[in-house]
């Protein structure tokens, strides 16, 4: 929301948390009114949408799912550039179950361990539980390993375990190597995705507002302020234990990992 809001060739609507197939509907629309051909520079005579203008979508859930990549290449024949927001697994977790479901009188620990279980069930995961987390249990293999799944196996699983849990499912959308790892298959690095570490953009918006100008082929542009967007003005109702946190921190340190090995030293340690 914060390209949209400031940068003058990017219009103001958009398309918002869709499902994959209202996304392939919507997408469709609005580029077929907008361009006659393959060759994303003609703009139609009978629009008012300027040439230079570039067309921005945003759905978080995009990442989860393995199928999309595939499904943006079949679908958008001008070879989009994909932008990706990475926040603390930890505090993306909270933030997602006070989204979701602290209404329904579930404690977020509560669903913590029955995800959990359905992981160790299925195979995403082979962490002991939080119960019996300690000191002893701090170097368990399953807390220094991410577990090899076949492809298919992977999707299998992946998708059995999304469908079952799709609002409640927000420590698995933490391991951001593995959701990674379907995108960088279609989107070079660098080249065609971009990663943005959440707490930098927080702490430094202006470098980092630059850069994804930079990587989206913008011209330089500098808003006379930034402002946060979609803050919520909840907290939990009882503050998140130090033993849930430390156990987290130990069940997403080995897909940390793999992710500031994969998308360079800048994430290594982020959030240790």
């Amino acid at each position: 929301a914060f390209l949209k809001k400031y940068h003058p060739q990017l219009p103001l609507d958009h398309y918002n948390n869709l499902t994959s197939d209202e996304w392939q509907c919507a997408l469709r629309k609005t580029y077929s009114d907008s361009f006659t051909s393959s060759d994303d520079s003609k703009v139609t005579d009978n629009t008012n949408i300027p040439r230079d203008t570039v067309f921005v979508e945003k759905t978080p859930s995009y990442l989860f799912l393995a199928e999309t990549p595939e499904r943006i290449l079949e679908t958008c024949f001008w070879k989009p550039k994909v932008i990706v927001l990475l926040r603390n697994p930890i505090d993306r977790a909270v933030s997602h179950y006070r989204m979701n479901v602290f209404v329904k009188g579930r404690t977020f620990e509560s669903l913590l361990d029955e995800e959990m279980e359905s992981f160790r069930k299925i195979g995403l995961s082979h962490a002991p539980s939080r119960n019996d987390f300690n000191e002893t249990t701090l170097n368990h293999p399953g807390f220094n390993d991410v577990p090899v799944l076949t492809a298919e196996e992977q999707k299998k699983l992946h998708w059995k375990h999304y469908r079952k849990t799709f609002t409640m499912n927000f420590l698995q959308r933490g391991m951001y190597i593995v959701q990674l790892e379907h995108w960088l298959k279609h989107f070079p690095l660098h080249e065609s995705l971009h990663v943005i570490h959440h707490e930098r953009f927080l702490s430094d918006p202006s470098s980092v507002y630059q850069e994804v100008l930079k990587f989206m082929d913008l011209p330089s542009f500098e808003p006379d302020y930034y402002t946060q967007h979609n803050v919520a003005q909840y907290a939990l109702k009882r503050p998140l234990s130090q033993h849930t946190r430390a156990y987290l921190a130990a069940f997403f340190r080995p897909y940390n990992r793999l992710l500031a090995k994969r998308l360079g030293p800048e994430w290594e340690g982020v959030w240790e």
